[in-house]
């Protein structure tokens, strides 16, 4: 396929598709990158020759040299994988850390280009990068005007990058939990598994800023608009499993039981209805990672902007 033609990683996707069709339980594919993951080497080699025979069969080539075969760990799109957790390049933080205060509108974007890729380790990153991108609105000029809220965002951001928790990555045998809360000033998800030791793991954090009238719902309608937001936004995960949703607000386990005259509510809990899960109530005291992501948020910043 020649290089440069505008369908062309649209229709190469479509073909590695197709070429690797039925084999979703071991194998994943982005473009030229392919991933083969086995739960023991038996399994692994077994996969392996399925992967390849498919290849040949359809025509296609690899090069060794570029081939990694039986790590216990692999470099896959800019993030560290293996034993069942996701983490970032250690080289890519270490290039977040080494960044000097940004002095153009180029260099502002090239920042919150290479932070924003790994925004879903990040919680309320949408919060700390405020300052820095509204250095990028088009009334901006191309030399920043940087001033001590951008430092502090700037700092706190490269802070948080190196600090960045290591994700679990998401086993679809094992039941997922979606853990959500609703501030007065925004809502925070956390997607959570059980690891080995019976505890919550993340797999993805997510956060958004509520809009000014959003922010004058009242709290089941923003704790119900939480449950929502974050079910839709982890669709891809949760579609087709059953799942529990935990939440510090108790009326919300009657959520898909909702009657009543408020039809912001009995809509929300009709678009749920293709969804298979459970509602817990948490106390407080146990919700702390979805409720940090909620109350990150404060009224001087009223632009809705998400994480993950």
């Amino acid at each position: 396929m020649p290089f440069g033609l505008k369908n062309a990683p649209a229709t190469f996707q479509r073909l590695v598709n197709g070429v690797l069709a039925g084999k979703d339980a071991f194998c994943a594919a982005y473009l030229d990158d392919i991933a083969v993951y086995s739960s023991s080497w038996e399994e692994h080699l077994l996969h392996l020759k399925e992967v390849l025979q498919a290849l040949q069969q359809a025509g296609l080539t690899i090069k060794a040299s570029k081939c990694q075969i039986g790590q216990g760990s692999a470099v896959y799109l800019g993030h560290l994988v293996g034993g069942g957790k996701v983490q970032p390049l250690q080289a890519k933080i270490e290039t977040i850390k080494a960044w000097q205060p940004p002095r153009t509108l180029t260099e502002v974007r090239a920042f919150l280009g290479l932070t924003g890729y790994y925004r879903r380790f990040v919680k309320g990153y949408g919060t700390i990068v405020t300052p820095l991108t509204e250095l990028t609105s088009k009334k901006q000029p191309r030399l920043v005007n940087w001033t001590e809220a951008c430092q502090k965002a700037f700092d706190a951001l490269k802070e948080a990058m190196c600090t960045a928790p290591v994700l679990m990555a998401p086993d679809y045998s094992q039941e997922f939990i979606v853990q959500t809360d609703a501030s007065e000033h925004g809502i925070g998800a956390v997607l959570a598994q059980l690891n080995e030791e019976g505890r919550d793991q993340p797999v993805v954090f997510i956060s958004r800023r509520l809009l000014p009238r959003e922010q004058r719902w009242s709290a089941i309608e923003r704790e119900a608009f939480a449950v929502v937001w974050a079910l839709k936004k982890l669709r891809p995960y949760l579609f087709g499993t059953h799942f529990r949703v935990q939440t510090d607000h108790r009326p919300l386990r009657w959520l898909m039981q909702m009657r009543g005259e408020n039809p912001k509510l009995l809509r929300w809990s009709i678009s749920l209805q293709g969804m298979d899960f459970t509602v817990e109530h948490r106390p407080g005291v146990d919700h702390a990672n979805a409720d940090g992501l909620s109350r990150y948020f404060r009224l001087s910043d009223e632009s809705s902007q998400e994480v993950g």
